[in-house]
């Protein structure tokens, strides 16, 4: 009676092991663009969900709320002496605090989720919005928004670009600039606020 062994033989290991090591070879390029360019749209929907907590919590409140860019990871106890950004290229991440008594309600090291990407805003005195209770968004000299600000945030190594638009009507969404305008994810009328490059 003769027996057979189940089993692979070593060319057969080596074919496999070279097949996997050729797919893995060409697909580790693609997946660093990959993270990239999740990591631009992750930071876009982080500050997005920033805006609308502040305007939320504004209405929810009844008292002015403040979404304030930071230079550093917000934290509870920086609410009342943050190191607020101070123009539009030294910004990290953001945070959200009432403005009467300072007490922190939320906030994002947006820098950790893209540690590549760019990020500016359209006007580098607006670091601050104010959302009233409301629901209408402030700028920092408390005056009524009259023009879309835009955050952008981009990756130098990979073509994503994401912008999140904040209306005078205190509308927040966000949008892709290499999408057509009459597309719904594209930035419409404020496309020339909101480059590709």
């Amino acid at each position: 009676m003769r027996r057979t062994v189940a089993g692979f033989t070593l060319i057969e290991l080596m074919v496999s092991v070279f097949i996997i090591t050729l797919v893995l070879t060409m697909g580790i390029p693609y997946m660093g663009d990959w993270v990239r360019r999740a990591g631009v749209r992750t930071a876009a929907e982080s500050i997005q969900n920033g805006l609308r907590v502040a305007q939320q919590e504004a209405i929810r409140r009844n008292t002015p709320v403040e979404f304030a860019l930071v230079q550093s990871v917000p934290l509870a106890a920086d609410a009342g002496n943050a190191s607020l950004a101070t123009n539009t290229d030294d910004w990290k991440g953001w945070m959200v605090r009432v403005r009467s008594d300072n007490y922190f309600v939320q906030g994002d090291n947006v820098s950790a989720n893209a540690a590549d990407a760019e990020f500016t805003s359209s006007d580098a005195k607006n670091n601050i919005l104010r959302f009233s209770g409301f629901g209408q968004v402030r700028n920092s000299d408390d005056a009524v928004l009259t023009s879309t600000m835009v955050y952008r945030i981009a990756s130098p190594k990979v073509s994503e670009v994401r912008c999140v638009l904040v209306t005078p009507g205190a509308s927040v969404r966000m949008c892709n600039p290499a999408v057509a305008s009459s597309d719904p994810r594209g930035c419409g009328a404020a496309a020339d606020a909101c480059p590709l490059n």
